[in-house]
């Protein structure tokens, strides 16, 4: 697939309000809780589309019917070159792959966990005890699709792309 019409892809982070009654805002919160500021990532194309993995899996969605006027977003040009037809591609074929619950909730949240009390008591980073990037190539959390499309156009940046989260994008 050649877009011709795709002049714009950039990254960004969001921070959802946490409401009691939804158990994904619980998660939001925990991820939030551990590693920072933002828990959600995504790409925004033409500053109008949002291609994101959510609990739905990977998607698009139009900007404004994904955020509502007042929500913590924040968004970021890319700031190294990239051929934007074939980060397009690459992303648009990850569209209709499932979402990564068990890389969310367990893998990535208990290394962020970890990571946050290693930081405390003695400095270290903690291994990566999560899925391989096999496996990650597969179903997709929203950093983790974030990371992964980037590292294919640069790949210097972002080493080991399954571990990172919204803050460290």
């Amino acid at each position: 697939i050649i877009n011709m019409w795709v002049h714009s892809i950039k990254i960004g982070v969001s921070r959802s309000k946490f409401v009691w009654w939804n158990p994904l805002r619980w998660i939001s919160a925990l991820i939030r809780l551990f590693t920072g500021k933002y828990n959600h990532a995504f790409f925004l194309v033409n500053d109008k589309i949002v291609i994101e993995a959510d609990s739905e899996g990977v998607n698009e969605t139009l900007f404004n019917k994904k955020w509502k006027k007042g929500q913590e977003i924040r968004v970021y040009s890319l700031d190294f070159a990239f051929n934007i037809s074939d980060m397009y591609q690459l992303l648009y074929a990850q569209i209709g792959k499932g979402y990564d619950f068990k890389g969310t909730l367990l893998d990535q949240l208990w290394f962020s966990i970890r990571k946050y009390f290693w930081r405390i008591f003695d400095g270290k980073k903690p291994r990566w005890t999560g899925h391989s990037k096999d496996f990650a190539t597969k179903k997709f959390y929203c950093s983790e699709l974030v990371v992964y499309i980037i590292k294919q156009e640069n790949k210097n940046l972002f080493v080991n792309w399954e571990q990172y989260n919204p803050n460290d994008i």
